[in-house]
């Protein structure tokens, strides 16, 4: 009996996103099967693409932003660093660095335990997601790219 009514809440939840993001008149593309969806916006310099994800499992809604680069070796640490200072002034969400395969994403939950997230609960993780990867990403793609020195994005990371 619990297990269909913790499904039921996933599929709640998933449903409100979507309803939210219909509201909103986004264009997106839903999973109702495995409660993900895709999203992408285009801005004045880098594309944004989110996945989320109604995790049933531990009754979250996931938000990732996967960076459209890869991070050359030589600068792995020092954009760990940049990444730790980011992460030290957001106040929900955060930037996540793999080694494994050179990418780094933005990773924003929200808790669905044994509650109902409020429309404009899952319009502020998103918003905040899109605002965030806005901020940063040509930043960290310009120090990738050498147009930006590591002093330069420490200043704008603080600024």
């Amino acid at each position: 009996m619990s297990e269909q009514k913790d499904l039921t809440l996933t599929k709640k939840t998933f449903e409100r996103l979507c309803e939210m993001l219909d509201e909103q008149k986004y264009n997106y593309s839903p999973n109702k099967e495995d409660f993900t969806l895709t999203i992408g916006f285009n801005t004045k310099d880098l594309p944004m693409d989110f996945y989320i994800r109604c995790d049933d499992a531990i009754k979250t809604v996931i938000v990732i932003s996967k960076m459209p680069f890869k991070v050359p070796e030589d600068k792995y640490y020092q954009l760990a660093y940049a990444l730790a200072l980011v992460n030290m002034s957001l106040a929900d969400g955060c930037f996540e660095f793999d080694f494994r395969d050179s990418t780094v994403s933005y990773r924003a939950t929200t808790s669905y335990l044994e509650s109902i997230i409020s429309k404009g609960a899952l319009e502020y993780i998103l918003d905040i997601s899109c605002a965030i990867v806005d901020k940063y990403n040509d930043k960290l793609f310009m120090f990738l790219n050498d147009k930006l020195t590591i002093s330069e994005l420490m200043d704008a990371i603080c600024d």
